[in-house]
């Protein structure tokens, strides 16, 4: 039913903000001051003060602007606890047209109960609010801009404290009471150093139905005497519980109010209409761990300190708004509850590896990272890489369980190789135990670990070249059988003897030039360079193995003029995928090319081109050259 199906609209419930109409967001910036309490409400100071959104409707998505502002740092050595809400923003919309409904409100009531005074959402203009203003200040958002995280010590000597802090694992503060506030109470200084958060992300439902008066009523009223923790038992009723506007509380869309309006028709006569106001909420974890800016203060029992606090700091803010379906809502505040698998005091490439998913879980659903953002895109042609991937594991499967004989086969290569393929998975399975990679609220990673059959492969692969290297083959009839070396043939041994023209000696060269290169240029990703740990150590050997591994067979193919190692459409596929993907990374997604990608290229189209040029080499113990 539409506004003009009605004859009575006394009757009904109208938006405030229909379809089509435009409207502005208004933001502010407030800091929070522990020294003075005003009514309740902690004093504030105003630190931004802005129109974020111009001219938007509810079918608006995608729309990006960024803010810049000093937040002063000595507010967070005034007290030993902080909260997530002692840097706050507040967000509102209103429309920018004239005359609108809100010119017409003469009565209110809201979904917030009596007694519970909400902070101000606008600077103090000097002189008693408009019923207007109220109303745009009631449906009004308050967002925390403080996350607390593990930070490393600033002070010369270690305290007794904090110094153990590294050895423990990474824990979100739990939530005193309401889901929406944190505070660090209790906790060490450094496992819970203030961090500012640089993106927020800010929907309105487009919900413009035109609903029954009664039933409306009657819903917000059992709302209202349960809305900002009334129902929790034993709860302390506050403002702070009417903070979280997400869909998954279990309120609903019910955290609007309801205006009377006195609406003039084309005699001059009023009539009594009433409407609901928009809901705007916005996502709880919009960030990635490079959204995440420390606090440039030291907040441990320490006189010496390096580097000295900073008086204040600067924050570039993004903030993204879309107008959002119900169900889209549901959908993000799903994903938006999702903190996330990462540490703060990651390496930086793991911390860009967070970044990422997070950027493309978040942007799935509607929340851009940047201008022109693809997530969609790319979560398309991860998937396709996987899924090529999972094909060449199967054809590598098939080439070495069926090949009998080391004709073409590199061998010191092909121990290489394999050593190569044993410290990846020991690294792979060490990150994911660590950072719980592929768990299901990691909704993109465990979906790709889910479809993807490529992991188990890579043992039994290795297992197969391992036969194939010491010319093994299975004797005897029935279950049990038993295993074999054969003698090498003729051709065996001539390719052995042109294998070993590239010398162990040039090989540990090779791997050990390669590994000091991969470490001086810093181009091996998940690597802590910083801290040349065990892990840091194992990953750069296990790259220096496989390409000292990959130029030993592509060595063997050019001087036999033969192809092996692989079928040749293992080689195409594999040569097509790196380069798509690469090609992807700088045209499409706009992340750059990395350089140890651009290197794998390198080797796979080599392999391609090998494999177009070369026929296969032999795959017969019983044949022999003459």
């Amino acid at each position: 039913m539409t506004l003009d199906e009605v004859k009575d609209r006394s009757t009904v419930v109208r938006p405030l903000i229909d379809e089509g109409q435009t409207f502005d967001i208004f933001v502010n910036v407030w800091a929070r001051d522990h020294t003075i309490l005003q009514n309740r409400l902690p004093s504030e100071s105003l630190l931004f003060s802005g129109r974020a959104f111009q001219n938007v409707t509810l079918k608006d998505k995608g729309r990006i602007v960024q803010a810049s502002f000093k937040v002063p740092t000595y507010i967070f050595k005034a007290s030993e606890t902080l909260t997530n809400f002692d840097i706050r923003a507040s967000f509102t919309l209103a429309p920018n047209y004239s005359p609108s409904l809100l010119d017409n409100v003469v009565g209110m009531s809201s979904w917030i109960p009596f007694g519970i005074t909400m902070p101000s959402s606008f600077e103090y203009v000097g002189r008693p609010w408009t019923l207007s203003e109220k109303v745009v200040d009631q449906y009004s958002i308050h967002v925390p801009l403080i996350e607390f995280h593990p930070i490393a010590s600033r002070c010369t000597t270690a305290t007794e404290d904090d110094s153990d802090y590294m050895n423990e694992s990474e824990t979100e503060m739990e939530p005193e009471g309401p889901l929406n506030y944190h505070t660090n109470a209790g906790a060490p200084a450094l496992k819970s150093h203030p961090y500012i958060v640089t993106r927020s992300h800010i929907r309105v439902v487009d919900f413009t139905k035109v609903l029954n008066l009664e039933r409306f009523n009657q819903t917000h009223q059992e709302f209202k005497q349960s809305s900002c923790g009334q129902h929790v038992p034993n709860g302390t009723i506050g403002w702070h519980r009417c903070t979280d506007k997400s869909v998954l509380s279990g309120d609903g869309f019910w955290k609007t109010s309801l205006l009377k309006l006195a609406v003039p028709d084309h005699n001059g006569e009023i009539h009594t209409e009433w409407a609901y106001s928009p809901y705007i909420s916005a996502i709880r974890y919009p960030r990635g761990p490079l959204d995440l800016l420390p606090v440039p203060v030291n907040r441990e029992k320490c006189h010496d300190v390096y580097p000295p606090d900073e008086s204040d700091v600067d924050v570039n803010w993004i903030i993204s708004f879309s107008g959002e379906s119900p169900v889209r809502t549901y959908l993000g505040d799903v994903i938006g509850s999702i903190n996330g698998y990462f540490t703060v005091t990651d390496s930086y490439d793991r911390l860009e590896m967070s970044q990422l998913i997070a950027q493309n879980m978040h942007g799935f659903y509607g929340q851009p990272y940047y201008e022109g953002a693809q997530p969609l895109i790319y979560i398309i042609i991860d998937y396709l890489n996987e899924f090529v991937n999972m094909i060449e594991s199967m054809l590598q499967l098939l080439y070495w369980y069926s090949r009998v004989s080391t004709v073409g086969i590199s061998l010191s290569g092909l121990f290489l190789f394999a050593l190569s393929e044993v410290i990846h998975n020991i690294l792979h399975g060490m990150f994911n135990a660590e950072h719980n990679v592929g768990l299901p609220p990691n909704i993109h990673i465990y979906l790709m670990q889910a479809l993807s059959i490529t992991g188990p492969f890579w043992p039994i692969i290795s297992l197969y070249k391992l036969k194939v290297a010491m010319r093994l083959q299975a004797k005897g009839t029935g279950v049990i059988q038993r295993l074999e070396r054969l003698p090498a043939s003729h051709a065996e041994r001539a390719s052995s003897r042109m294998d070993a023209q590239l010398s162990w000696k040039i090989k540990f060269l090779f791997i050990l030039s390669l590994a000091l290169i991969f470490f001086y240029s810093q181009i091996i990703p998940l690597v802590d360079y910083t801290s040349l740990s065990l892990t840091a150590i194992m990953r750069l050997l296990a790259y220096s193995l496989f390409y000292t591994a990959s130029i030993s067979q592509i060595v063997l193919n050019y001087k036999s003029h033969k192809f092996a190692s692989m079928y040749k459409t293992t080689a195409y596929l594999s040569a097509y995928n790196s380069l798509f993907f690469l090609l992807s990374q700088f045209f499409i997604i706009d992340n750059g090319v990395h350089p140890i990608n651009l290197c794998a290229t390198c080797v796979r189209i080599v392999m391609a081109f090998q494999a177009f040029w070369y026929p296969y080499a032999r795959n017969s113990v019983a044949e022999d050259e003459d």
